[in-house]
């Protein structure tokens, strides 16, 4: 802008000393119009130029925000669990890989058909075996497989009826383990190609958690073969997994095998820190991640517009400063012609 400045005078000193010579103010002026239209131009020229950039730059920020917080490819058989602190996320990402959570933008693809097993089991009114057939036809083989992975021998014989038992309304004569166990054997017989599963060694016991794990969830487990997305708070499944998924406040922080995780030291080591000290309070600053990615969206927004604001006004600011120049030049030059025609 200075060099525009400077050459801008440069010219009105020889177009004033050429019109001096021929006495001409006209020529003055009609130098000094042009100029001041030019200046006018150029800065509104380089205005846009610096707002299309700025917008450029706003969309990209937007866009890799976006795939930063969610992105994520499972291998198909593959055994995934989803950790995290209270509230990072976890049922989150569970429900949008089901389809259950409204997409702004980005796609959500699985291979085959899907099996969800729910943090909180959802029971039928009618026997235990309609809820695991769940509207299939019956395989014996298969049910009494299910049957025995999914720990149910012993409750089978202490039901009433066994397998006809009739099952109360949300599952009242089941206590909160058994009413788990129903869930996932019913996602297991119904041999869908992915399953997801909320939390589902949580009200079980030690014991027939590892029961399951090994005959249903493991590498030699009925889903083998499946690709498997478990969210747990039981650290101590990790290592079997294949892929661990890392949420923090929304997004995925990390995600990789056990040995991959903990050679990085960041966020699930420190996860693993935490879960070592469950026995102190849960933090009450955890916040909404959707409410977090539209505050940084904001904020980047703002700051982009403070600074086109900025950037308008300090170029208005030299265009008025210019012109005064110019027109102070312009002043002089024509009084120096005035002067030099009087002599």
């Amino acid at each position: 802008m200075i060099i525009m400045i400077i050459i801008i005078i440069i010219i009105i000193i020889i177009s004033s000393s050429s019109s001096s010579s021929s006495s001409s103010s006209s020529s003055i002026i009609i130098n000094f119009v042009v100029i001041i239209i030019l200046i006018i131009i150029i800065n509104f020229i380089v205005i846009i130029i610096i707002i299309i950039i700025i917008i450029i730059i706003i969309i990209v920020i937007i866009i890799v925000l976006l795939f930063l917080f969610i992105n994520i490819e499972i291998p198909h058989g593959s055994l995934v669990g989803v950790v995290g602190l209270v509230g990072s996320g976890k049922s989150s990402l569970l429900s949008a890989i089901l389809g259950e959570m409204d997409r702004l933008q980005g796609t959500v693809q699985t291979s085959g058909s899907v099996a969800y097993v729910p943090q909180s089991p959802w029971i039928q009114n009618c026997s235990l075996r309609q809820n695991i057939l769940f509207g299939t036809s019956l395989n014996h083989k298969k049910y009494n497989k299910v049957i025995q992975a999914c720990a149910l021998t012993k409750d089978l014989e202490g039901l009433a009826g066994g397998h006809d038992a009739e099952i109360g309304e949300k599952g009242v004569n089941l206590s909160g383990g058994q009413k788990q166990r129903v869930s996932v054997a019913r996602a297991v017989y119904s041999a869908a190609d992915v399953h997801i599963m909320d939390d589902p060694l949580s009200a079980v016991d030690a014991k027939v958690g590892k029961h399951i794990f090994k005959h249903v969830l493991s590498d030699k487990g009925l889903l083998r073969n499946k690709t498997r997305i478990i969210s747990t708070h039981a650290v101590h499944w990790l290592p079997l997994m294949d892929k661990i998924i890392v949420m923090e406040q929304g997004r995925i922080a990390e995600f990789g095998s056990y040995l991959e995780l903990m050679r990085r030291v960041g966020t699930f080591t420190s996860f693993l820190q935490t879960n070592l000290r469950y026995a102190l309070e849960t933090s009450e600053d955890d916040e909404d991640a959707d409410l977090e990615i539209i505050v940084v969206v904001v904020v980047v927004v703002v700051v982009v517009v403070v600074v086109v604001v900025v950037v308008v006004v300090v170029r208005v600011v030299v265009v008025v400063v210019v012109v005064v120049v110019v027109v102070v030049v312009v002043v002089a030059a024509a009084t120096t012609a005035a002067a030099v025609a009087l002599v």
